[in-house]
């Protein structure tokens, strides 16, 4: 949150979490939405952030890809909450209505210590929430790079399952 624009193609990114040196291509699975839910966490969690980029491991091997990890949480919480992309002028736009709306969102935001929030609010913040139990489930694990996809799918499996009763 604090360094400005390094460019597009920059050692750096790898700094703040992405697998390269472009981040482009690390946004497929999860597009504008998941770019937006990394600038609404850096920006309005940057505290968090900042913790959650600068205390990996010293060791890459037991380092997870941060900003990577968000763009697939965005995906999967997306995907879990029936966010669906709507099309306007030739680009693909996600479309967060009805989010909040549910009883789940309710609640959820008078938890965040609003009596309501607008679906994209709800979306980042429920974004921002998991972000830190990834991090947190990462790092008693112990699990190396290439346990990621594990780490993931067990914080998928204990979302879906919190949320479902």
């Amino acid at each position: 949150p604090d360094i400005g624009f390094p460019g597009r193609k920059h050692p750096h990114w790898k700094s703040l979490g992405f697998q390269g040196e472009d981040p482009q291509t690390d946004f497929r699975g999860g597009g504008v939405l998941g770019l937006r839910a990394l600038l609404y966490w850096a920006e309005n969690h940057s505290e968090m952030a900042r913790q959650i980029i600068n205390t990996q491991p010293k060791k890459v091997e037991q380092q997870y890809p941060v900003s990577t990890a968000g763009i697939t949480i965005s995906a999967h919480l997306a995907t879990f909450l029936g966010v669906k992309l709507i099309t306007l002028n030739n680009k693909s736009k996600p479309e967060l209505k009805g989010i909040s709306e549910s009883p789940l969102a309710r609640a959820l935001s008078r938890s965040f210590g609003r009596d309501e929030l607008d679906a994209e609010g709800l979306f980042f913040e429920l974004f921002s929430v998991l972000m830190k139990a990834l991090d947190a489930r990462w790092k008693k694990s112990g699990a190396t790079y290439f346990e990621f996809n594990t780490v993931l799918k067990g914080l998928s499996e204990e979302l879906t399952e919190i949320l479902e009763q």
